[in-house]
């Protein structure tokens, strides 16, 4: 089977279909391609700041988000503990009744909302069924590609086992982290990467004992046994805990993710559930480039950032809407085609942006103990005496200036 489309975009993640969104809504031929049978198959927490709800109302998605989300102020302050049921460190002070606190600058649409990642890729996935030119395939892959000054032809494998033929004018890669899009042009990535291995744990246990019915937007936890971010997912007695292992730490099997999770909260009998563990990195990673001929790069396929931080949805979407709509002017002929020239520079300035204010945020975090030395951090906080003392101050003066930089 073979068809023609404007542009191919490999990944129904929340970039994809970012990018699907914008060019249908303009009557753009597109075609989705995504390697797995559904969404939401590990939701997490996204960080939506206020330039993207920007877009999500100019889509009409707007006021679904909103619902999703957690209400402001229905949670309490980001916070630093040796243990969810012990000692507080230092939080970020924020007041829910003044949103100003909460950055710098607020606009209309709102500042940060938290809302599971499920319930914005199914807004977006709405809409882009409701977009007569876009056709979405799942379960199928993409076995290769060739990418001349011309066009993109792709090689797929549908769900049924069929081989397929794509020719698009372009290719816009939204394939994650791990890209094989990106691994098959050979671009390398760029940056810093900490030398951490980390863990994040999808668990569920009522902690209600301990966080009452307004729990933190996030703890940080620092102990000599387990060090993490512990973050409350927005349904039910369920959470994420991105936890650091340590250099000789074992593998991790659920019994060690559940050792790891009650020496978080404190609490060495909590009952608690496993529901998934997969491997994150600590890294501030930017590709050499964001194109090669017909194909782009977008979202976690050309950028990696924290994982508990969450400017990778924020950023990619931007990507995804930059692509799309010069796209869709140089398909409806008002634009040349070297429009789309202006791609990479304008997004790798964006993600450059990006990457040196995660890089002063973890600056600013090591001054808290979270750094590659977390655990003889934690260690030397569990001593008597000034010193330990002194870290205690240390880590709340941090917190004190992490509070104008958290959120923007």
């Amino acid at each position: 089977m073979e068809n023609h489309t404007s542009a191919l975009i490999i990944g129904a993640g929340p970039v994809g279909l970012s990018a699907a969104l914008e060019l249908g809504r303009r009557g753009v031929p597109c075609t989705v391609v995504e390697r797995h049978r559904r969404l939401g198959r590990r939701s997490r927490v996204a960080g939506v700041n206020k330039w993207t709800m920007e877009l999500f109302h100019y889509w009409g998605i707007g006021d679904e988000i909103h619902r999703a989300a957690l209400p402001f102020g229905a949670t309490g302050p980001v916070t630093w503990k040796r243990t969810l049921a012990g000692e507080t460190l230092g939080p970020i002070r924020r007041d829910a009744s003044r949103p100003e606190t909460w950055s710098p600058t607020v606009a209309r649409a709102g500042d940060i909302m938290f809302c599971p990642s499920d319930a914005v890729e199914s807004a977006l996935l709405a809409a882009v069924r409701r977009c007569p030119s876009v056709d979405i395939h799942f379960s199928t892959r993409l076995r290769g590609f060739e990418n001349t000054e011309e066009g993109v032809t792709a090689e797929l494998t549908y769900g049924n086992g069929e081989p397929g033929l794509v020719r698009a004018d372009y290719l816009l890669a939204c394939d994650g982290i791990n890209s094989g899009v990106r691994k098959m042009l050979g671009i390398p990535l760029d940056g810093m990467r900490m030398d951490m291995d980390l863990v994040a744990i999808d668990f569920e246990a009522d902690l209600r004992t301990w966080t009452g019915e307004r729990p933190c937007v996030a703890y940080w936890i620092i102990n000599s046994v387990s060090c993490g971010c512990l973050v409350p997912r927005l349904e039910g007695p369920r959470w994420i805990y991105t936890a650091f292992r340590r250099p000789d730490a074992a593998v991790a099997t659920e019994e060690w993710c559940e050792d790891v999770v009650r020496a978080a909260t404190g609490v060495p009998t909590l009952p608690l559930r496993i529901t998934d563990a997969q491997p994150r990195s600590m890294t501030i990673e930017v590709v050499s480039q964001f194109r090669s001929r017909r194909v782009f790069l977008a979202g976690d396929a050309a950028h990696r950032f924290l994982p508990m931080l969450g400017p990778g949805i924020n950023l990619g979407v931007h990507d995804a809407y930059d692509f799309a709509w010069k796209a869709a002017a140089v398909w409806e002929r008002w634009a040349d085609p070297t429009l789309l020239d202006t791609y990479e520079p304008q997004r790798a300035a964006a993600a450059k942006r990006t990457s040196e204010h995660t890089a002063e945020f973890l600056r600013l975090m090591a001054e808290t103990g979270i750094s590659a030395d977390v655990y003889d951090f934690a260690t030397a906080l569990e001593e008597d005496g000034e010193d330990a003392a002194a870290l205690r101050e240390m880590v709340r003066d941090a917190a004190r200036k992490l509070e104008g930089h958290w959120a923007t």
